[in-house]
């Protein structure tokens, strides 16, 4: 599974955070502490994905970068599959 989000995971004695795991990381429900129905609720909400987290170049926001990925589909330089892929969310079977 793929953090989708960013999940703080340590933080200092003033409440900083130390150590996080960022968008894109492979995260398991012991990484974040999370009990069961903690983990189904993340997943649920789109948090965590079995799919990657797509690379985001540096000058974008996520939204910016999903919003051009659009684009490129409707000036069909994307195929309907990899449009699929970019926006299906599937929980596991």
């Amino acid at each position: 599974m793929y953090a989708w989000i960013t999940f703080v995971t340590e933080r200092n004695e003033h409440g900083q955070p130390t150590a996080s795991i960022k968008p894109g990381d492979e995260v398991t429900r012991q990484d974040l502490g999370a009990s069961e129905s903690d983990w189904e609720g993340l997943i649920e909400s789109g948090s965590v994905r079995p799919q990657p987290y797509p690379k985001i170049p540096d000058n974008l926001s996520p939204a910016e970068h999903f919003r051009s990925q659009e684009g490129s589909r409707s000036r069909g330089q994307l195929t309907e599959e990899e449009v699929q892929e970019r926006t299906t969310f599937q929980l596991p079977t």
